[in-house]
């Protein structure tokens, strides 16, 4: 159960005001490990600077909800807020840390930029499979990139079918397998799976790029490889 669901969305907001201060007390802490104060600032500009894209990613995503007419476009742009901002502001802090050149510190950060949205495709794909216990996201009528491109490649019936679904408050137990047969239909999960490949592998080129170590990019490619192959085949 989450923050808010469990002391209410008041202690969540102070717990999340609280993560915040944390994570910026922690990279000032570099200064006492021989980091540069240059570098220690910038440490802490890259955190902000990713906070906010992450909210502002999450505002898309709530936003989007209620909306019918979202675009793959669209929901790759929040995605590359809510999720890429993240994985981008680790990759880029360690290289920034590590003494990396400007070059790079911006391939981590565009690797990580792509591993961020394919790893939210990826969460978006594990939802809508077939469950007894379907989450409360898909539920409450989340646009998961399934969905989205559903929406955009679906005929007319099969948009009327969709319509009845997601015109509703929240969704019902009685309309995920008619959800899943038109996300079926239209190939809006195999299509989602491309996206998903398309941006593990721009995470990975921007990796071959960055000039690491041979061990270091084995390393690297390999977590990569490990967090998003689960949903690269068939």
């Amino acid at each position: 159960p989450s923050v808010w669901w469990v002391w209410g969305p008041a202690q969540a907001i102070n717990a999340g005001d609280g993560m915040h201060a944390l994570g910026r007390l922690a990279l000032f802490r570099l200064l006492d490990r021989n980091v540069s104060a240059k570098t220690a600032f910038r440490a802490v500009q890259v955190l902000d600077e990713a906070g906010l894209r992450a909210c502002e990613g999450r505002f898309l995503d709530l936003e989007a909800q209620e909306r019918i007419d979202t675009t793959t476009s669209s929901y790759l742009r929040m995605a590359a807020d809510k999720e890429g901002a993240l994985y981008a502001c680790a990759m880029q802090l360690g290289a920034l840390v590590a003494g990396g050149s400007e070059a790079c510190v911006e391939a981590l950060r565009q690797s990580g930029l792509d591993l961020g949205v394919a790893m939210l495709v990826r969460s978006d794909i594990a939802e809508l499979s077939p469950s007894d216990n379907p989450s409360e996201e898909v539920m409450n009528k989340k646009k998961m990139l399934p969905v989205v491109m559903a929406f955009e490649s679906a005929s007319t019936s099969q948009r009327r079918q969709l319509g009845d679904i997601y015109f509703k408050r929240v969704l019902e137990p009685a309309d995920l397998p008619k959800l899943l047969e038109v996300l079926e239909d239209v190939g809006a999960i195999e299509a989602s799976r491309e996206v998903l490949g398309q941006h593990a592998l721009s995470a990975r080129t921007a990796l071959e790029s960055a000039g690491l170590s041979s061990e270091g990019l084995k390393l690297l490619t390999e977590s990569l490889d490990s967090m998003v192959e689960s949903q690269l085949g068939p």
